[in-house]
Order: structure tokens, then sequence, then C-alpha cells
């Protein structure tokens, strides 16, 4: 099995974290707020990864990565084949997570399957101003990528079953249209965080905003809010940039002094992951 390949099951439901890209390192300072800065090395460890889940009859992809090709590989490992996956649930548009959905030519890496977003990213990708503030080669990509799944697309605004079994959930404020995704097992649930969780530490700091969001302050009330649904149902919960796997659980912590409007949490991964700051 491939490195960029961790397998997991959870209630009766296979899947697999799929790291897109090469583990980078990264300043923790760029998001948090002034006063909260860490002083010294802030540098951290920061991975790329989208999700492959087994949920009932279908075969699910969260997100896409960069490039199609390496996730196409990573599925083999898996014994999966692109025909197969048959629902993409896209958590938001930053291109580590969409734009390996289309191949080299520009054709869909999953010809056969659904697709579901958030209807303000939808908009976003149709929103001349915005999209200007785009390098060209991107926005191409995106309009033909919209092109392509449009006949195929499932929009939603609120919390949105998008079959039996998986939920759609609005956590708006990271970017336009940023979404997670629950998936129901025979035990806890697995809950895909989508970017909701950078590090662990936003996790004993929920109400800190992110200075690098679209929406900060509506970004960390999402946060709190999911974090507490996760420790509520006990979900396995999957992240794209916390070291990989970067798979964990949410339990409710004691409030820190800093933090006023009640619990904090604490992330455990399900194995160890490299010491970071």
């Amino acid at each position: 099995m491939s490195k960029r390949v961790f397998p997991f099951t959870q209630g009766g439901v296979s899947g697999a974290a799929i790291q897109v890209a090469e583990a980078d390192t990264w300043d923790l300072n760029k998001v948090l707020p002034v006063e909260h800065r860490r002083e010294g090395d802030a540098t951290v460890s920061f991975t790329y990864a989208c999700a492959c889940i087994a949920h009932g009859d279908h075969h699910v992809m969260v997100d896409g990565g960069w490039e199609s090709e390496e996730i196409v590989d990573s599925l083999a490992n898996l014994g999966v084949n692109p025909s197969q996956i048959d629902l993409v649930l896209i958590t938001h548009g930053d291109g580590d997570h969409v734009l390996g959905l289309l191949t080299e030519d520009r054709t869909l890496t999953y010809p056969n399957a659904n697709y579901v977003m958030h209807q303000d990213l939808w908009d976003f990708w149709h929103d001349n101003r915005a999209l200007a503030e785009l390098p060209e080669d991107r926005r191409t990509l995106l309009a033909a990528l919209a092109t392509s799944m449009e006949p195929r697309l499932t929009l939603f605004h609120d919390e949105h079953e998008v079959c039996e079994g998986i939920r759609a959930i609005p956590c708006p404020g990271h970017r336009q249209g940023h979404c997670t995704y629950e998936f129901a097992t025979e035990e806890a649930p697995i809950h895909h965080f989508g970017d909701t969780l950078f590090h662990p530490l936003l996790a004993q700091h929920p109400d800190w905003p992110d200075r690098m969001a679209y929406d900060p302050p509506a970004e960390a009330a999402s946060r709190r809010r999911t974090l507490e649904r996760a420790a509520s149902t006990g979900a396995l919960v999957m992240t794209a940039h916390i070291a990989f796997p970067g798979i964990g659980r949410i339990e409710r912590a004691a409030p820190h002094s800093d933090d006023a409007n009640g619990a904090t949490y604490r992330w455990t991964p399900i194995q160890s992951a490299p010491e970071d700051a």
C-alpha cells in the first residue's frame, strides 16, 4: 500500500485518506490573531489530503486534490477505478480540493459521478468580479470544471441529505460555500471537516479567528459548531491539512481563560503524528 494512502474502517464503512501532495511546513502564525501568535518558531507540519469512502452502494470522493493522475494512482492502490466513483462531495473551491477533478485534457476525472456543492460556491464560480481576482489559468480551469459537472450537479443551501446516510452541512467562513460532510455508520459517524481545522491548536481555541479566512468571525463560529457536533456524536473526524492521515476524534476540554464562549476541545489523532509546534 502506498504511503500516501491510509485505509480505515468505522462502523462497517470503509474508506481511506489520500495524501495529494508531499507534506509541507507552514507558519502557523499566518492564521493566528496577532495577540495569539506563538513566540519563536511556529513552523508546523502541513499536509494536503482528500478522501475516498465506500458507503452503502456508493463509492464517494470527498474533494479531488491538485492533480487527477496522483489521485487515480492512489485509488488504484485501493482497487478502485475512477469510473466506479459515483458521488463527489466538494467542501470548497481551493485548488487543492477541486483541480484534480479534471484530467489534463480537461475531462472529468470521475465521468460517472454526481457532484455536490454549496450554492454559494457555485455562485462564486459565476461571479465575474470575484473571479477576476484569480489567475487566468485558474479561471479557465474552474469554468471548464463547472461546465463539465453542471449536468450532474446538486446544489444546496441548508443542511441537506445527499442520499441515505450522507449529509452535507454548511460551514461558512473559510471560503465561499465551505461545508462539511457526515456519513452515518453502524457506530459513530464519519465527519469530514474540509478545512474547518487546520491545526489542533484551533480545537483548543475554537473562537480564534483565522486571519486568512474569507470571513474570520463566521469561520470561528462554524468551527465551534462543527467541533461540538463531532464531540457530541463521537465522530471519526477526517481533516484535509492536519499531519497525515489527519484522522482523529474531538473531545470536550476545560475552557481556557481567553475563551469566553464555553467549552474548548481536544484533537486526538487515531495514530501519532510527527511532533510540531
